[in-house]
């Protein structure tokens, strides 16, 4: 038989007279002033509401820094972000790591589906849009040029 223990009282947090614990300040986050403000993580990540899928994709811890500055710079860790104005060609890029849509996902000479679609990712352009399928795509990307030339790295 394992002998009995006993219940403790909970200790008694210390309160300012509004009834606010004292230590509350250091137990709730900072409040951004601005709603698309970004901030860094123990690990200076930029993006960390991204870690896990980063590596969950496929990406090594080892680049999980040039993942997280890629997609902040190219989209501030915004998944919704279609850039339809800065490419000469007049394609568009999609999502977190700002992926061309004329490059990987619409029809090409050697892909006739599109070689995201080829590869399964996606079914069209906008489903780039999804943070996870961007990533993924993103990974893929990066497989296929064997580095991250393709974001100019």
């Amino acid at each position: 038989l394992m002998p009995r223990t006993y219940a403790k009282a909970p200790t008694v947090v210390a309160s300012i007279p509004d009834g606010v614990a004292g230590n509350l300040k250091n137990v709730l986050p900072i409040r951004l002033k601005d709603p698309d403000a970004v901030s860094k993580d123990y690990l200076g990540l930029k993006c960390p509401q991204y870690r896990t899928t980063i590596l969950g994709v496929g990406f090594k811890p080892k680049d999980l820094k040039t993942v997280d500055a890629i997609i902040y710079k190219e989209s501030r860790c915004q998944s919704s972000v279609i850039n339809k104005t800065l490419n000469r060609d007049g394609s568009h890029d999609f999502g977190l790591a700002q992926i061309n849509g004329r490059s990987w996902c619409l029809p090409t000479r050697y892909y006739p589906k599109g070689y995201l679609q080829t590869l399964g990712i996606v079914r069209d352009c906008d489903d780039l849009l999804n943070p996870v399928i961007n990533l993924e795509a993103a990974y893929e990307i990066y497989t296929y040029a064997k580095g991250f030339s393709p974001w100019g790295r």
